[in-house]
């Protein structure tokens, strides 16, 4: 029995991680979300971006969201180390588990099959973020090219912009991609407090990330700009 629910509850984890993903990044829903709001701010900077004064500034918010996420990324790296050496003591974690009062025991391979999850996960993080690094010195390279404003912009200045501005949405998308795994890894560690935790984990991990991206201040605040444009 305990064997099934762990089956349900990584497969409610999987449909609702990809499901969300879907409907998030590619249905039509997703011009409601925080993160395509955000695509159009990045749009005005990097159009804004030719000014001596706003380059000064693009520079240093770049290096603020590269610092940023290096931290992430080296954060993930120590979580990978500590996994791949805790499958390596299986036996000896599961039997301390069990000494853990309100935890359901769990086998050497059933807890080396949920660090193996949670390490996937992490490396997935890592490769997101790493990306995500590469994107934002691209970016950066293209920030010191795009030109000026008024008569003397030409259809190159607009190429460039347009294309520092989709480098630094990519950029994003994968940074957020990345902070939407962090999250879920979280629900993945409920999963060694038993399947129900898990499942309890994230649902609540999913909700958490579903208000913020289209329910929160930060959206809200950006819908006034947008919402009105619009109309």
């Amino acid at each position: 029995m305990t064997l099934s629910l762990d089956h349900v509850a990584f497969g409610l984890f999987v449909v609702m991680w990809f499901g969300y993903n879907y409907l998030a990044d590619s249905s039509p829903l997703r011009r409601h979300t925080l993160g395509a709001k955000m695509d159009l701010e990045r749009r005005v900077w990097m159009r804004r971006g030719g000014q001596a004064e706003e380059r000064i500034s693009s520079t240093a918010v770049l290096q603020v969201m590269m610092s940023g996420m290096s931290i992430f990324a080296s954060s993930a790296i120590f979580v990978i180390g500590g996994l791949v050496a805790g499958i390596a003591y299986a036996p000896e974690i599961s039997a301390a588990f069990k000494r853990v009062p309100f935890i359901p025991a769990a086998t050497p391979e059933l807890l080396m099959i949920k660090m193996g999850v949670l390490l996937a996960m992490f490396v997935y993080i890592f490769f997101k973020l790493g990306w995500a690094i590469r994107l934002a010195h691209y970016t950066a390279i293209m920030v010191a090219t795009l030109g000026g404003e008024g008569e003397t912009r030409t259809r190159e200045d607009d190429a460039r912009s347009e294309a520092a501005a989709v480098l630094a949405n990519r950029t994003g998308f994968h940074f957020n991609r990345a902070l939407r795994g962090y999250f879920l890894a979280l629900a993945l560690v409920g999963w060694f407090f038993g399947a129900a935790v898990f499942i309890a984990a994230t649902i609540f991990a999913m909700f958490t990330i579903a208000r913020r991206e289209f329910y929160s201040e930060a959206h809200r605040v950006l819908c006034m700009i947008y919402d009105k444009s619009d109309a």
